[in-house]
């Protein structure tokens, strides 16, 4: 038996993952819409990209920091608007919207198998989920080691 994904979605398109029923109170008022399904899936993942897109663009570096043989932690560094540098952990997202395993404990992705550039890996998925449509979607991305 498989999980049903359940989602609240605001009318400013943001959307969270719903399941303890945290945000009744929210669709009590008519604030909010409870999603589940497909439905729930593609609005979670339509504002992860989203959410994504604010702060990677095309041709953006992507650091990426092992923190054991198989986790892995993503950062994408950028200016503010008023020029200030940031410094984002996207992890989380990252797993999240390319469907990646990751560890609450070490808030990481998880990357088994060897053999292979895990990091160049996650960078190129990343890439292909942001741009789909894109041929060439795993090459916009720059990766880099921190």
């Amino acid at each position: 038996m498989t999980k049903t994904t359940r989602a609240i979605v605001f009318p400013n398109g943001e959307a969270y993952i719903d399941e303890k029923g945290i945000w009744d109170s929210a669709v009590a008022r008519g604030a909010a819409v409870r999603l589940t399904g497909k439905a729930a899936t593609a609005a979670l993942h339509a504002h992860w990209r989203a959410e994504l897109l604010r702060d990677v663009s095309p041709g953006a570096d992507i650091y990426t920091r092992h923190i054991s043989e198989s986790s892995i932690v993503v950062y994408c560094i950028g200016l503010e608007p008023d020029g200030k540098p940031y410094i984002r952990n996207i992890t989380w997202t990252v797993a999240r919207l390319c469907g990646m395993r990751f560890n609450e404990r070490h808030h990481a992705i998880v990357k088994g198998g060897g053999g292979y550039d895990k990091s160049h890996q996650i960078v190129a998925d990343l890439g292909r989920c942001l741009w789909p449509d894109e041929k060439e979607a795993e090459r916009l991305l720059k990766e880099r080691t921190l």
